[in-house]
């Protein structure tokens, strides 16, 4: 017997439960790995301190972002901007968190599915029993297989989920480390040098762009 025909055998021996813990399980690795892209796309484009002033971030990162909205709210007063560098590191870090709840209720829903189908399969396998007795072999084995089936399904969907989400949130919390770190980095910078640095990533960009 093929791979898929196993498959396709164990999808319907899986019953109706099955479709929801499937479509689960996609739309949960879909936004894994649409946040993990995103992710590792911040990562490749960022710049160390050091780069900041000769080679800039590019517009969509969140280097440039920061920065010029920390350029232009920055005032004189240190607790103000103190305030504000919490402000914006906790408003891009809420922005880069985004999905990350809804994948883990994802995968916290899909073993609550694998039990909904565990329940239907055994109240399936005790029907048959009280009507026909133990020796309808086929129909006891029919109700056993779909309480297995989608058990087997909701976990084989609900604990790679649950370290994908760890993962994710060990990489948000280093990143929210270099934000702060960033931001840290602006505020020590004279309003001056700041905006120069500034004005050269807005510079080399349309370079980028006529050239």
């Amino acid at each position: 017997m093929s791979i898929t025909s196993e498959l396709l055998g164990q999808y319907h021996a899986g019953g109706f439960v099955l479709i929801p813990i499937i479509l689960t399980g996609l739309v949960m690795w879909w936004l894994i790995l649409s946040k993990l892209c995103t992710l590792v796309q911040f990562r490749k484009h960022e710049r160390s301190l050091e780069e900041l002033q000769t080679n800039p971030p590019p517009e969509w990162h969140w280097q440039h972002s920061l920065r010029q909205d920390f350029v232009k709210l920055r005032c004189r007063d240190d607790e103000v901007n103190h305030a504000l560098m919490s402000a914006l590191g906790n408003t891009c870090c809420e922005s880069m968190a985004k999905g990350v709840s809804t994948i883990a209720l994802l995968a916290a829903a899909a073993p609550l599915l694998g039990l909904l189908g565990t329940v239907t399969g055994m109240i399936s396998t005790f029907t048959i029993i009280a009507e026909f007795g133990t020796g309808n072999a086929r129909g006891l084995a029919e109700g056993i297989s779909q309480a297995l089936i989608t058990t087997q399904g909701g976990l084989l969907v609900a604990i790679p989920g649950y370290i994908a989400v760890n993962m994710l949130q060990r990489r948000i919390g280093s990143l929210q480390q270099r934000i702060d770190l960033f931001l840290t980095y602006l505020d020590e910078q004279p309003r001056g040098v700041a905006h120069d640095v500034q004005s050269s990533s807005e510079l080399s960009f349309r370079s980028s762009i006529h050239g």
